[in-house]
């Protein structure tokens, strides 16, 4: 497990680092417990005979750990479809992602320097978030958002 660090706000953004912050196929949670985040990912051969891979982008508050995946949360939720068109997807803290996005731009200088440089790994964002490389590209996925006390302390995106 490598696990790496990153810090957010009370809100964050699940999408595609392509969109700008008008884009429909994305979540903006407000209700997300600020601080201190642990971020694992993996790679998974599911079957080596159909190439059938999976990755999961799991993200834990520093307070609870990997932990709130057991059965720290108090429930688990589903966030809205989030769509893909750049092969990859992340979690970022609001005001870093609408610093480089505004409604139909996006700074490129930003994009060619975080996003584009990018590692079959969990890739983070001048510690304010994180994105990885999805399974099949574009598409569209789900993350589950485990909550605890009312407040999002888990996300967890398979991919």
């Amino acid at each position: 497990m490598d696990i790496k660090e990153i810090i957010l706000g009370k809100e964050v953004y699940l999408t595609d680092p392509c969109y700008d912050i008008s884009t429909w196929c994305q979540a903006l949670l407000t209700n997300v417990k600020d601080g201190k985040w642990l971020v694992n990912y993996e790679y998974k051969v599911i079957d080596e005979e159909e190439g059938e891979k999976e990755v999961v982008l799991s993200l834990a508050h520093k307070d609870y750990g990997m932990d709130i995946f057991k059965n720290l949360y108090d429930k688990v939720e589903e966030s809205c479809e989030l769509g893909v068109d750049s092969g990859t997807l992340g979690i970022f803290d609001k005001k870093y992602y609408e610093k480089y996005h505004d409604k139909n731009k996006i700074d490129e200088v930003w994009y060619d320097r975080t996003i584009c440089n990018y590692q079959r790994c969990v890739n983070i964002t001048e510690g304010k978030g994180a994105w990885c490389r999805t399974t099949y590209g574009d598409g569209a996925y789900i993350a589950e958002l485990y909550t605890k006390n009312n407040k999002v302390c888990g996300i967890k995106i398979i991919m």
